[in-house]
């Protein structure tokens, strides 16, 4: 069965039921596409709330079909990656590397290799790639919150110089005065 239409915030893309020996699983699906032009790219692989909803409801596989393409001008072409065209394995076996961001949804690059793991090693992984969210979570909201006493908005990053509230004050003065003169 395909997601419902309309809707861009589905858990799955397909569900199907897979029965064996009188054992019902139901299994939901998320196709990705990966740009075989972008070496780092992470497609968003959706929440682990909604896994977590699948799990109390009884089920337990999320699968992931992934798909590889190139983009022309011509429009977009599928192409093998490894000698493959396509790329399936469940959740429970993703990559080590995979991250959750702060969004809290899982990443993982579309080229990685899977591991084999058991369910309740899953379990466990999952647990711990939650937790190590959280700290990264938490050392930024300090970070943050240390940066805003000093009175620092906004640290800074890359090229972009850092922000302070004197500095916005500075700026609003000048615009206060530029407005009083008009």
């Amino acid at each position: 069965m395909a997601s419902s239409e309309g809707k861009t915030k589905n858990p799955f893309d397909v569900q199907t039921v897979f029965e064996l020996k009188g054992h019902i699983e139901l299994i939901w699906i998320d196709f990705k596409a990966v740009n075989l032009d972008n070496e780092d790219t992470n497609p968003d692989s959706g929440t682990p709330d909604k896994v977590i909803t699948l799990m109390q409801n009884g089920y337990f596989y999320l699968a992931y079909v992934i798909v590889y393409y190139r983009g022309s001008e011509n429009g977009l072409s599928f192409m093998p990656h490894s000698d493959i065209f396509v790329k399936s394995y469940f959740l429970k076996n993703v990559s080590p590397t995979m991250r959750i961001t702060p969004a809290n949804q899982m990443q993982v690059n579309g080229f990685s290799e899977t591991v084999y793991r058991t369910r309740e090693e899953f379990l466990d992984f999952l647990l711990q790639k939650k937790i190590e969210s959280n700290e990264r979570k938490l050392k930024k909201a300090i970070q943050e919150l240390e940066n805003f006493k000093t009175g620092i908005l906004k640290a800074k990053t890359g090229k972009q110089e850092e922000i302070t509230l004197d500095s916005l004050k500075r700026l609003n003065k000048l615009q206060e005065d530029k407005i009083k003169n008009l």
